[in-house]
């Protein structure tokens, strides 16, 4: 637990570098300068003047930028879908599932791992609870309630730490925590079920 917060920890620092670090060759750029910031390079000599396009780093930049966007914009809709007033069992871990697969593909290498490792979580917490309409004793009496079980009480891999690099990215929103069971009402029905 402790390596994985580690690691997710590491992540945020990067991603925090890597932004500042593009914050910073971005604002050297000035209004005059709008040829430069295409990545265009001019190269003359005493005879000849040829110049060459480069877009790499422009486009790897938009596309970060683009994934960024789309990581705020998915985390306020997570958000709002949480925060409605229409209620159904499972609301939160179905909407994190689709919260994490609509921004998987644009996060950073970095910490792409992290939200790997969030999105198997609520994706298997759904699969194994929604047959059963998230009613944790039905779930614990099922084939599949021992492994639920450990999903529900335990701390998924990868979530806090996800929730640290949005509310970094972001500009400090929360997008909602893991619907984990106390140890004590998870005690509780493991002792239902059991009967």
């Amino acid at each position: 637990m402790i390596l994985a917060e580690m690691r997710g920890l590491v992540a945020v620092i990067a991603v925090g570098i890597l932004i500042a670090v593009l914050f910073a060759r971005i604002s050297a750029y000035g209004e005059d300068d709008s040829v430069a910031a295409a990545g265009v390079v001019a190269t003359t000599t005493s005879t000849t003047s040829t110049s060459s396009t480069t877009t790499a780093a422009p486009v790897q930049f938009d596309d970060a930028l683009a994934g960024v966007r789309n990581l705020c914009e998915s985390s306020e809709r997570f958000i709002e879908g949480s925060e409605s007033e229409i209620e159904y069992p499972g609301k939160i871990p179905q909407l994190a599932e689709e919260f994490y697969e609509s921004v998987i593909d644009g996060v950073s290498d970095q910490i792409r791992a992290e939200y790997s490792a969030a999105l198997r979580y609520y994706t298997e917490y759904n699969d194994l609870a929604l047959p059963h309409n998230y009613d944790g004793l039905t779930i614990l009496q099922s084939d599949g309630g021992e492994r639920w079980g450990l999903l529900a009480s335990s701390e998924p891999p990868g979530v806090e730490a996800t929730r640290a690099n949005v509310a970094f990215l972001c500009g400090g929103i929360e997008i909602p925590e893991p619907p984990l069971m106390s140890a004590s009402e998870f005690e509780r029905l493991s002792d239902l079920a059991d009967k």
